[in-house]
């Protein structure tokens, strides 16, 4: 097992072995297991549950998507504030290379120079 890793205990051994639902075994000497009920909609790609729930403040196209096509049946959202969330949805999330940076950031000061 890996940090991060979910699975659903199946059994316990009467060594204090557990058999989880994918046929891993856990030692009876590991060192500490705590309940998966909550992940990161980046560890949760390429799993799918019944029902999701996202609780973000803002987040970007991309963990929205992610994040809300992880449910069968249905997707939650709690958010403090909608329109701030949906803000940051709508905003282009792609990385800029180091010359798109720098052009856009030469196209905004023109626009800060006093026009003569």
């Amino acid at each position: 097992m890996t940090n991060g890793d979910t699975a659903t205990i199946e059994g316990i051994f009467p060594d204090g072995e557990i058999l989880l639902d994918d046929d891993r075994t856990i030692p009876e000497n590991f060192e500490s297991i705590s309940y998966g009920y909550a992940t990161t909609s980046h560890k949760s790609q390429d799993s799918t549950c019944d029902h999701a729930i996202l609780a973000a403040a803002q987040m970007s196209n991309r963990a929205c998507y992610v994040g809300s096509s992880r449910g069968r049946q249905s997707v939650k959202v709690f958010t403090p504030d909608f329109e701030h969330l949906h803000a940051s949805v709508k905003r282009n999330s792609e990385h800029l290379t180091g010359h798109d940076l720098i052009a856009s950031r030469q196209q905004y000061i023109i626009l800060l120079l006093p026009k003569k």
